[in-house]
């Protein structure tokens, strides 16, 4: 998840309109990513599902590739660079429900797999792609340094995953998986913020 939560200040809690302005931004990247993949000459469902022969085997691989990287996300967290990232990004997903959790990683990891391996990646090659990738996750940010690297290891992951099957399915489930159970830990370890004044 990007520059929808990057663009707002960290350590400062959600705005009541977290969610809906997310869901907007990743439908305008999708919006663009398809319009990119559109003007290079390339069909968006085959883009997205492939041939459909291989839709079983890349679901399970993308949703395979994004437990793994759960699983090392788990197993690093208490490492001090971890823990001051995590107390960093902690507050902007603080009070955030499963529900919501679920339409911001389901929005972003279409928005994104949309326009950084469906348009850019094509355009721009793989390895380019995967510096924008991280770079949109925090920019030249200091406190954010972390996310970034993180970001462009996944986006090595992501692409990876679209040349390896030729499709988006299993990048976007990837994703997903990563974006769900990893903001669903943000939220259970943030402090939700006080209630609005009337």
């Amino acid at each position: 998840m990007l520059s929808a939560v990057t663009m707002r200040e960290p350590n400062t809690p959600p705005a009541g309109g977290l969610v809906v302005s997310a869901i907007v931004f990743y439908a305008a990247m999708a919006v663009i990513g398809a319009a990119i993949i559109s003007a290079q000459g390339l069909e968006l469902v085959p883009t997205v599902f492939g041939d459909g022969l291989n839709t079983p085997r890349d679901a399970l691989l993308g949703a395979g590739s994004g437990l793994a990287v759960v699983l090392l996300t788990w197993l690093t967290r208490n490492l001090p660079a971890v823990r001051r990232l995590s107390d960093e990004l902690n507050p902007l997903v603080a009070g955030l429900g499963s529900g919501e959790i679920a339409l911001l990683a389901v929005t972003s990891a279409i928005g994104e797999e949309l326009m950084f391996r469906g348009g850019l990646q094509p355009l721009l090659g793989f390895w380019p792609t995967v510096l924008v990738f991280g770079l949109a996750h925090g920019g030249t940010n200091r406190r954010l340094a972390l996310w970034v690297l993180f970001a462009a290891a996944a986006g090595i992951l992501l692409g990876w995953l679209t040349v390896y099957t030729g499709s988006l399915l299993a990048p976007v489930v990837c994703h997903l998986t990563v974006n769900f159970w990893n903001l669903h830990a943000m939220a259970s370890e943030s402090t939700p913020p006080p209630p609005a004044e009337p």
